[in-house]
């Protein structure tokens, strides 16, 4: 995949110490176009779906170095890094797509946020607004319930007072799904 490593440009630099990338090469890295589109000011919601869709679970997952605590420390580093950008990236897409209306896609983001960091009430809350706006009443209310079995197997506690109203708000039903407009009939 990487070609001669002799060559006369090779895409791998190799010390005796170090094996580097070189960059300046004709390669392509989903870390570095995760992070240059997470670096385009302001963040359109294309290019958090693309850095988004880029972050696929931890940075060397499975990788380690077990006698090089340098290297371990270094990709522990960059592992939360990424993973903090993730989340942020994710949850800037689902308020921007609930700002257009677009619950659905907004719910895809919500989703994905509570799988990245399942123990994060504040992402339940958000994933549980959002199925409640889309008209999904019974799974905004499992929704809780999932969100206070997690919270108390990992972290043994109990959901917050606005967590716990956000669920009555939804139960009783106060929180109303957005009427969105429909498609013509035929299109």
């Amino acid at each position: 995949v990487l070609g001669d490593l002799q060559a006369p440009n090779p895409v791998l630099i190799i010390t005796q110490q170090t094996i580097q990338l070189d960059v300046r090469q004709d390669v392509e890295l989903d870390v570095l176009t995760f992070s240059r589109l997470l670096a385009k000011s302001p963040g359109k919601a294309a290019d958090l779906e693309e850095a988004v869709g880029l972050y696929r679970g931890d940075f060397l997952e499975g990788f380690s170095i077990s006698d090089d605590a340098v290297f371990e420390e270094w990709a522990v580093l960059r592992r939360e890094q990424f993973r903090r950008q993730a989340l942020e990236a994710l949850h800037r897409l689902a308020q921007a797509c609930e700002e257009n209306g677009d619950i659905p896609r907004a719910l895809s983001s919500a989703w994905r946020l509570v799988d990245l960091e399942p123990w994060s009430e504040e992402s339940h809350r958000y994933l549980m607004r959002l199925l409640g706006l889309n008209g999904q009443r019974s799974a905004a209310l499992t929704q809780y319930e999932t969100c206070r079995r997690v919270l108390a197997e990992e972290l043994n506690v109990e959901p917050s007072l606005e967590t716990l109203r956000l669920y009555e708000q939804i139960r009783d039903g106060e929180i109303k799904p957005i009427n969105r407009p429909q498609c013509p009939a035929g299109r």
